[in-house]
């Protein structure tokens, strides 16, 4: 795992420190509306889109993102079995 992944990256890790210390990286997502960096396991908010999780920094971008979802996914909608008319 590259150096900007571990410091960023998309899951727990654990990492020694040296001296019998361990770190536990928490696992962070992306706020779709506003840019924030958030702990999944702490987050205020989340939605489901397209198959896909989405966390939030707080209630009002949860709220923005849910309003107009494809304006924060670029589009992009997820085909599922059984539906039809999805964007891809």
């Amino acid at each position: 795992m590259g150096f900007i992944s571990r410091l960023f990256g998309g899951t727990k890790s654990r990492e020694s420190m040296g001296h019998g210390h361990t770190a536990v990286k928490e696992q962070t997502a992306k706020d779709p509306v506003c840019g924030m960096k958030v702990n999944i396991d702490s987050a205020p908010a989340k939605s489901e889109f397209g198959g896909k999780t989405y966390y939030f920094c707080n209630a009002g971008c949860k709220k923005t993102f849910d309003a107009n979802p494809e304006k924060f996914t670029g589009g992009q909608r997820h085909e599922m079995p059984g539906h039809t008319g999805h964007m891809m």
